[in-house]
C-alpha cells in the first residue's frame, strides 16, 4: 500500500512513499501527517538530531465507515445487519469526518434518513468529493439527499447524477427514456 506523507512544519512538499523510503532532513522538530487506505490517519511529532529510522505506527481501520446522520431514526440497523452477515467490520460515527479521517476507509456509507435540511453541509460534500477522487468509495442514502445537495451540484459533479424533481406521491418513476414501477405491478 502506498500512502501520503505530508510534512506539516517544513517547506517540504507532500510525498507519496512506499515502505523503506529514505528522506534526509536537517536536525530539528518535525510533524508529519500519515494517510494510507485501510489504516488510521495520524499526525506524528518527532525530533531529528542524528540519523534515525522512523517507524510509522499503522493501526488498521474497519472495512466500512458508516456515517449515521439520520437524526436518531435508526435506519442504519438494516445496513449494519447486512454488513455483519457479510463479515464486514463497521465503524459508526454520527457526523461525516474530515478528509484526513475519511481517507483511511475503503468504503464510506452516508445514511441521512428522511431528515430534511442541513444534510451533508458543503464542507462534508467537499470532503466526500475529494475522498472519491482519491479512490475511495462512497455510498449515500437518504430521502432528500438530491434535493439538499443540488444547489452546489455535488452529485452531478461527482457522479453525473442530475436532479430532475422531487415527487414522492406516486409509484412510477421515469427519466432518460426508462420507466419503472415501484411497489406495484411490474416492480423489479
Amino acid at each position: 500500500e502506498e500512502g501520503l506523507l505530508e510534512f506539516l512544519n517544513v517547506p517540504e512538499p507532500s510525498k507519496t512513499l512506499s515502505a523503506n523510503r529514505e528522506i534526509l532532513l536537517p536536525a530539528g522538530q518535525y510533524q508529519i501527517a500519515w494517510r494510507a487506505r485501510r489504516f488510521e490517519s495520524q499526525i506524528l511529532e518527532f525530533e531529528v538530531n542524528s540519523s534515525r529510522e522512523l517507524e510509522l505506527p499503522l493501526t488498521p481501520v474497519s472495512d466500512v465507515l458508516l456515517v449515521d446522520d439520520d437524526r436518531n431514526k435508526n435506519y442504519e440497523r438494516v445496513y449494519l445487519e447486512h454488513l455483519d452477515e457479510l463479515g464486514y467490520s463497521v465503524k459508526r460515527v454520527k457526523k461525516a469526518p474530515n478528509l484526513f479521517e475519511l481517507s483511511a476507509y475503503p468504503v464510506v456509507l452516508v445514511q441521512t434518513g428522511g431528515a430534511p435540511g442541513g444534510i451533508l453541509v458543503r464542507r462534508d460534500q467537499k470532503n466526500i468529493e475529494s475522498y472519491v477522487k482519491e479512490g475511495g468509495v462512497a455510498l449515500l442514502f437518504g430521502q432528500d439527499i438530491m434535493r439538499t445537495t443540488k444547489r452546489h451540484g455535488f452529485l452531478e459533479d461527482l457522479a453525473g447524477i442530475r436532479f430532475l424533481k422531487d415527487r414522492a406521491n406516486g409509484e412510477t418513476m421515469s427519466g432518460f427514456g426508462q420507466n419503472f414501477s415501484l411497489n406495484g405491478h411490474g416492480s423489479m
